[in-house]
């Protein structure tokens, strides 16, 4: 399972493309995402449960709820990423909902079709009213197909994983700073994330990590101390056990590809 850090960002972040004949494996991340299917038939997993998008239809993914869908070659689904700035009256409200499929009204289709249903970023004004307007279409259309009680807990452990990652934390560590058993807090740990707690972390830093390879004002020692890696022989090792190439490796290949 990933977490996408590019996709949990505040401060008005937003990405939008239209995609077809692609996948993606488990991931979540913190910031809202929207998904409209443009043609054919979607299916997306999420958590355990498996839903279907038809053509003109959307769903509303809140935040830090893991997710899954292969799009085919058949299929073309525009897929908007937004934090939650976007819509925070709306949020404040319902980040811990997740809603059925619903479809808008034909002439707020015609206007989000003309305004956001398209590979780019409309001005923010525009893209916040699009947005509201489909929150609106979704509270009087879609049902709800469950408030995660957990969501306060999950958001909890996101925090504090997202403030400490740069020191030596363990599950241990972790369990004693949030005020819960060990055993319990490890259990629960699993059920949210599906890895144990060292996996997770490893994978927190080694995404990190990647992120930060886009600046060359960057070492890769400093890119490994700011990613929380306690010693740059640990950086080397988790991070060619995830990748399959070493740090140096894979910025080479991420600059050949830039220059290209």
């Amino acid at each position: 399972m990933i977490h996408q850090v590019t996709n949990t960002k505040s401060n008005f972040n937003y990405n939008a493309y239209i995609y077809q004949n692609i996948e993606w494996t488990a991931h979540f991340h913190e910031n809202f995402e929207l998904i409209h299917c443009m043609n054919g038939t979607q299916i997306i997993h999420i958590g355990q449960e498996q839903y279907v998008l038809n053509q003109g239809e959307l769903m509303l993914i809140p935040p830090n709820r893991v997710h899954f869908f292969k799009i085919d070659s058949n299929t073309l689904v525009w897929i908007g990423v937004f934090s939650a700035d976007h819509i925070a009256l709306f949020a404040k409200h319902n980040s811990n909902k997740l809603f059925s499929c619903f479809r808008c009204d034909e002439c707020i289709e015609y206007y989000l079709k003309k305004v956001l249903f398209y590979q780019g970023t409309p001005d923010l004004y525009i893209r916040k009213s699009a947005l509201y307007a489909i929150c609106s279409e979704c509270q009087k259309k879609a049902i709800i197909l469950d408030e995660i009680t957990y969501s306060h807990v999950l958001n909890r452990i996101l925090e504090y994983i997202s403030q400490h990652y740069r020191t030596s934390i363990t599950l241990q560590t972790a369990a004693e700073a949030l005020g819960y058993e060990y055993h319990y807090f490890s259990s629960l740990f699993h059920k949210y994330f599906s890895m144990n707690f060292k996996e997770f972390i490893n994978l927190y830093r080694y995404q990190t990590a990647c992120d930060l390879m886009i600046h060359e004002k960057y070492s890769l020692t400093e890119i490994a101390m700011e990613s929380g890696f306690q010693s740059i022989r640990s950086f080397n090792d988790i991070f060619k056990t995830l990748s399959g190439v070493t740090p140096s490796e894979y910025r080479a290949s991420f600059k050949s590809s830039t220059d290209n």
